[in-house]
């Protein structure tokens, strides 16, 4: 059975860097999709989550520790985005402002 070798490490860099355009591809087409679909103060309230959704993939995948200001971090980002997207407090505030 043959053994295969990569010839020099520079096709490690070139397979971890398509593999980040690809992932960032990905990324920017689901990004279209929330915008088409969805009002754009909704999805970029809520696209905040995906460093909460970083740190919790982080911690149960690879092990990383999350610290309680990264907890409480988490608990600030959610909370915050339930709160502004609420439609009720928008018309109150918007109420307030008049």
């Amino acid at each position: 059975m043959a053994k295969t070798t990569l010839k020099y490490e520079g096709d490690i860099n070139l397979g971890i860097a398509l593999m980040m355009l690809s992932a960032l591809l990905f990324a920017l087409a689901g990004t279209a999709v929330k915008f088409a679909a969805a009002p754009a103060d909704k999805v970029n309230t809520w696209s905040y989550a995906s460093v909460v959704i970083a740190a919790i993939i982080g911690y149960l995948v690879w092990g990383e520790s999350l610290e309680a200001s990264a907890i409480l971090g988490i608990v600030l980002v959610m909370l915050g985005a339930h709160i502004t997207s609420k439609e009720k407090i928008h018309r109150n505030f918007a109420e307030i402002l008049k």
